[in-house]
């Protein structure tokens, strides 16, 4: 791709899974080489959920560490294996790998926890077809651009303004690409 191309960004899939084809284009930087922190960018992308929350009169979450493990975990999975979707390529979904880290919501004892998550594929410093030429320059850009794209598509804004959730996980992970970052991000809730 040329610097004046744009990268091509799918919108979140409903179900199923999109196979992406990432650059290889690396050009040699980490991510924290990037200015850019994974930890960062997932409790700025906490605030800005909470942000669109409090606008749409929905409860606040508690971020769970526990949660945002096993986001990570489906975030790192997609970046690796070039995919996009609430499930992997065998068919895990969330309620699997939920159980795969062996998740125990406090109150554990109590029947009928729901579980939700949203997906995401944004970029940092790596211009954005869907949106002409933008550009996200900072962590704070992708963390407004990600909740931006929950709110725009119908079934990740359901999930990310259930007034029922009462706790969420985030998860971030990056695949670098010239002077910037391809960024998946995978938020958990659950309703406990």
């Amino acid at each position: 791709m040329d610097d004046d191309q744009t990268a091509e960004q799918p919108s979140p899939p409903e179900d199923g899974f999109m196979t992406l084809d990432l650059p290889d284009e690396t050009g040699g930087q980490t991510p924290s080489e990037l200015g850019i922190s994974p930890t960062a960018l997932a409790h700025l992308t906490h605030y800005y959920t909470e942000r669109a929350r409090l606008d749409h009169d929905a409860t606040l979450l508690r971020f769970d560490e526990d949660l945002a493990q096993i986001a990570v975990a489906h975030s790192r999975d997609m970046r690796t294996r070039e995919y996009l979707g609430h499930e992997s390529p065998e068919g895990d979904n969330v309620g699997e790998r939920l159980d795969r880290f062996q998740y125990a919501p406090p109150e554990s004892e109590r029947r009928g926890v729901r579980f939700g998550e949203n997906i995401a594929r944004n970029a940092y410093r790596v211009p954005v077809e869907s949106d002409g030429r933008h550009i996200n320059h900072t962590v704070e850009d992708v963390a407004a651009h990600v909740v931006d794209q929950w709110l725009d598509s119908p079934g990740h804004r359901e999930n990310l303004l259930d007034p029922t959730w009462a706790r969420e996980g985030i998860g971030v992970a990056f695949h670098p690409h010239r002077s910037g970052a391809f960024v998946f991000v995978t938020q958990v809730f659950s309703d406990v």
